[in-house]
């Protein structure tokens, strides 16, 4: 299975630096983290490691690692084998499915429905929000 880009989500110059109000701050010697980077606070963002003092470099930015969360390697679903174990969110809660296959034009995951696989199910339903199985980010998503 081949795996994608790697990925973030832009924390925020107040949630990085804890000051209320914050919206853009230099670190001495360092980088400036910019008014337009806080516009994109929130946002999933694709990155680029880089070399060792910045971190990544994505969305036109240069990024230090702490300026990210949630940072991973984006699924490539069109070459995830069918039957994968996959966790997929409805409306905040992370459930256990397996992977049926995925649409590129409407841009939705399907899983078997009800946690069965195609051995036991024809019946399939689609997802905007899921991820690859992994026993440890199970913990973190109770």
């Amino acid at each position: 299975m081949s795996e994608g880009k790697l990925t973030g989500v832009v924390r925020s110059a107040e949630e990085i630096t804890g000051i209320p109000g914050c919206v853009s701050f230099t670190i001495k010697g360092s980088i400036s983290y910019m008014l337009s980077m806080n516009d994109l606070a929130g946002q999933r963002i694709g990155v680029e490691e880089t070399l060792p003092k910045s971190d990544y470099v994505g969305a036109g930015f240069v990024w230090l690692k702490n300026w990210l969360k949630d940072i991973r390697v984006a699924v490539d679903w069109a070459n995830v084998p069918v039957d994968t174990k996959i966790l997929v969110k409805s409306d905040g809660v992370w459930a256990r499915r397996h992977f049926a296959h995925y649409s590129q034009i409407e841009r939705l995951i399907y899983a078997w429905l009800d946690g069965k696989t195609s051995f036991t199910t024809t019946e399939t339903m689609y997802w905007d929000e899921a991820e690859l199985y992994n026993i440890e980010k199970l913990f973190d998503k109770a």
